[in-house]
């Protein structure tokens, strides 16, 4: 990224920022310097093993772009090399931040406290883009109001006694538990908080025993996940419900089990940026452009700037189906072009009303 920013011309470039492998560009013109954008791309891959044919293919086992970050800032490196180029008609400064650990929650708040990235200059407003593959081929989606709804991740580590495979009875068996307490957590998602309300709750791991050991029943069982939901009330009492059944079963198989989790806020669309950039774009795009209504569950933490400076979030569809986190994603690379045009258009549009 750093080589790349470096060839073009007009932009400044901080490589040596407290969170490690992060990168900050600057454009700046200092004639006309009116109001300041930032633009944000993620930059980490996933430990999944590729299984596609494409040319960008991963080069690294077990290491994967599955969530299209590597377009994400090919489009940051075109867009600032498009405003490069119209540098006097750039009424403003733009920053181009590419952020490590978005997929851990980790990275932003980080930059933005240590490295004060919204500071000197000021960001006014900033800007994050995400391809999403359940929308129609290059489609604009602008979220009116959440982009993305507010998370959790959770823990739960079940300590029993370990045991004899054929004699289950001597043993307090964590397996077995985890399997009860993963029935009663799906019954909280429809039977213990409010219906209208988009939330969902998927466990994504379960560890426990050794496989090359069949008849041993193990002390220890972790398993964890993740909680989205629209309303932050929702997702408060998921959490409680979710202590309450692990105290109960603990009680009830005498087992010791912890519960550990962590919040994350949503991102949140200024509406008002929201429908200025949904009116901006129709003049070009047509009806290649919505403003979206829905209740997403993603999430990201772009939220840690969207809480403290005007923030626009939105979506471009692809033309590949199998979705983001999979082995088989494909990045749409047509989502490039879009994206910096969008980008650049509306940046040159936006500081020149400051």
């Amino acid at each position: 990224i750093v080589r790349e920013l470096k060839k073009i011309k007009n932009v400044k470039v901080y490589d040596d920022l407290t969170v490690k492998t992060a990168v900050l560009a600057v454009i700046q013109n200092k004639k006309q310097d009116n109001g300041c954008c930032l633009l944000r791309s993620e930059m980490d891959a996933l430990p999944i093993d590729e299984k596609t044919n494409i040319k960008f293919k991963s080069k690294i086992k077990n290491i994967m772009h599955s969530c299209g970050h590597d377009g994400h800032m090919v489009s940051l490196l075109l867009t600032a090399k498009i405003l490069s180029e119209l540098h006097d008609d750039l009424k403003g400064t733009v920053k181009f931040l590419f952020q490590p650990g978005e997929e851990i929650g980790a990275g932003c708040k980080e930059l933005i406290l240590q490295d004060k990235i919204l500071e000197n200059k000021k960001v006014d407003f900033a800007i994050a883009i995400h391809n999403f593959p359940s929308f129609k081929k290059g489609m604009i989606v602008i979220p009116y109001d959440k982009a993305y709804g507010y998370r959790a991740k959770f823990k739960i580590r079940i300590i029993g006694k370990a045991g004899h495979g054929s004699f289950p009875d001597t043993s307090i068996d964590p397996i077995a538990i985890s399997n009860v307490i993963y029935q009663n957590l799906q019954l909280i998602m429809t039977r213990k908080v409010d219906q209208t309300v988009a939330r969902t709750l998927s466990v994504c791991y379960v560890n426990a025993g050794d496989e090359n050991i069949s008849n041993c029943i193990p002390e220890r069982c972790n398993m964890g996940g993740t909680i989205r939901s629209y309303d932050y009330d929702v997702l408060l009492k998921t959490i409680k419900e979710i202590k309450k059944v692990t105290t109960n079963m603990s009680k009830l198989y005498s087992a010791k089990i912890s519960v550990e989790y962590s919040l994350g806020d949503a991102v949140i669309n200024d509406k008002e940026l929201a429908n200025e950039f949904y009116e901006f774009l129709k003049t070009f795009y047509k009806n290649e452009v919505e403003l979206d209504y829905r209740q997403h569950l993603g999430a990201d933490n772009f939220s840690e700037i969207a809480k403290r400076v005007k923030s626009l979030y939105f979506f471009i569809g692809s033309k590949y189906n199998e979705f983001l986190h999979s082995d088989k994603y494909r990045f749409d690379t047509e989502n490039i072009k879009i994206s910096s045009s969008v980008l650049s258009k509306f940046i040159l549009y936006k500081l020149n009303k400051f």
